[in-house]
C-alpha cells in the first residue's frame, strides 16, 4: 500500500468539500487499494470533485467511476488501468498523463484538453469527446467505438491500430494525425479537414468522408470499399494501391494525387474533377464517370471496361495502353459500344477522339491531338 497526498491547495475546487476531504483522507492513509475498497462499499455515492487538482500523483488502477470531475486538472498524473467509466470530465485538463488501458467507457469529455499524454489501449467507447483539444497524444490501439468526436481539434495525435468503428468526427480539424491500420468501419468524418494525416492500411469500409478536405495525406493501401466521398476535395494525396470498390465518389475534386494501382471497380465518380493525377494501372472497370473531367491525368495501363462515359471530358490525358473491352455512352448504361464483342487494338482511343473529347493519342513515335466538340450531334461512331 502506498499513501498518497492530495494537494492541500485547491483554489479551483467547486465540488463537495466533504468528498474532497474524504478522498484525501483515504488516499493518504490507505492508498489507491484502500480507496478502491471504500468505493466498492459505497457504490451509491457519486463523488462531486469538480475542479480538483490531482497532478503528479500515481493513481494507477484507481476507481473514479461515476464521479464529477468537471474542470479537474491532471498534470503528470499516472492513470494506467484506472476506471473513469460513467464519469463527467467536461473541460478537464490532461497534460503529460500516462494512462495506458484507462477504462473511460461512456465518459463525458466535452471541451476537455489532452496534450503530451499516453492513452494507448484505452477504452473510450460510447464516450462524448466533442469539441476536445488534442496535441501530441498517443492512442495506439485505443477503442473508440461509437464515440462522439464532433468538432475536435487534433495536432500530432496517434490512432495507429485503434478501433474507431461507428465513431462520429463531424467537422473536426485533424493535422498530422496517424490512422495507420486503424479500423474506421462506418465512421463518420463528414465535413472534416485532414492535413498531413496517414491512413495507410486503414480499414474504412462504409465510412463517410463527404465534404471533407484532404491536404497532402498518405493513404496507401486504404480500404475504402463502399465509402462515401461526395464533394470531397483531395490535394497532393498519395492513395496508391487503395481500394474504392463500389464507393460513392460523386463530385470528387482531385489535384496532384497519386492513385497508382488503386481499385475503383463499380464506383460512382459522377461529376468528378481530376487534374494532374496519376491513375496508372488502376482498375476502373464498371465505373460511372458520367459528366466527369480529366485534365492532364495519366490513365496508362488502366482498366476501363464497362465504364459509363456519358458527358465525360478529357484534356491532355494519357490513355496509352489503357485496356477497355467496351463502354456505355448513355447515363443509364444501356448503349453499349461496341454493340457486340470488344474494342480492337486502338479503337477505344479513336472512338473517344471522334465522338467526345480532346484526347492525346499516343503512338510509337509521334503524338497526334484531335479535338471534336462533345457530343457528336450524329451520335457516337462505333
Amino acid at each position: 500500500m502506498t499513501a498518497l497526498q492530495v494537494p492541500s491547495s485547491q483554489p479551483h475546487f467547486t465540488g463537495n468539500p466533504q468528498h474532497l476531504s474524504l478522498l484525501g483522507s483515504v488516499l493518504c492513509k490507505e492508498g489507491v487499494m484502500g480507496f478502491n475498497q471504500w468505493r466498492a462499499q459505497n457504490l451509491s455515492l457519486r463523488l462531486s470533485l469538480s475542479g480538483i487538482n490531482l497532478s503528479r500523483l500515481d493513481l494507477t488502477g484507481i476507481d473514479l467511476s461515476n464521479c464529477d470531475l468537471q474542470n479537474a486538472l491532471f498534470f503528470e498524473t499516472k492513470l494506467g488501468d484506472a476506471n473513469f467509466s460513467l464519469t463527467d470530465c467536461s473541460r478537464a485538463c490532461f497534460r503529460n498523463v500516462f494512462a495506458p488501458k484507462l477504462n473511460a467507457y461512456s465518459v463525458r469529455w466535452h471541451q476537455a484538453s489532452f496534450s503530451d499524454s499516453h492513452f494507448n489501449q484505452a477504452n473510450f467507447c460510447d464516450s462524448w469527446l466533442c469539441e476536445t483539444l488534442w496535441s501530441h497524444t498517443s492512442l495506439i490501439g485505443a477503442h473508440l467505438r461509437k464515440t462522439q468526436l464532433r468538432q475536435c481539434d487534433m495536432d500530432h495525435v496517434n490512432f495507429n491500430g485503434a478501433l474507431l468503428t461507428e465513431s462520429q468526427w463531424l467537422a473536426s480539424e485533424l493535422i498530422h494525425v496517424q490512422f495507420l491500420r486503424a479500423n474506421m468501419f462506418l465512421a463518420n468524418f463528414r465535413s472534416s479537414q485532414f492535413d498531413h494525416c496517414d491512413f495507410s492500411y486503414a480499414q474504412a469500409k462504409g465510412a463517410d468522408f463527404c465534404e471533407s478536405r484532404w491536404q497532402e495525406n498518405q493513404a496507401s493501401y486504404l480500404n475504402a470499399q463502399g465509402a462515401a466521398f461526395f464533394q470531397a476535395s483531395l490535394h497532393k494525396c498519395h492513395l496508391e494501391k487503395s481500394d474504392f470498390q463500389s464507393a460513392s465518389l460523386g463530385f470528387w475534386m482531385l489535384q496532384d494525387c497519386n492513385l497508382t494501382a488503386t481499385t475503383f471497380k463499380n464506383a460512382n465518380l459522377t461529376d468528378t474533377r481530376a487534374k494532374d493525377c496519376d491513375f496508372h494501372r488502376c482498375d476502373m472497370s464498371e465505373t460511372n464517370f458520367n459528366f466527369s473531367r480529366w485534365e492532364n491525368c495519366n490513365f496508362s495501363k488502366a482498366e476501363l471496361s464497362g465504364s459509363k462515359l456519358y458527358g465525360l471530358g478529357i484534356e491532355g490525358s494519357k490513355l496509352d495502353q489503357a485496356y477497355c473491352s467496351h463502354i456505355f455512352t448513355d447515363a443509364e448504361g444501356r448503349l453499349r459500344v461496341p454493340k457486340l464483342g470488344r474494342f480492337k487494338d486502338g479503337e477505344f482511343k479513336e472512338f473517344l477522339a471522334k465522338n467526345y473529347f480532346e484526347v492525346e493519342i499516343f503512338q510509337t513515335k509521334t503524338l497526334h491531338k484531335q479535338h471534336i466538340q462533345t457530343p457528336n450531334p450524329q451520335g457516337p461512331v462505333s
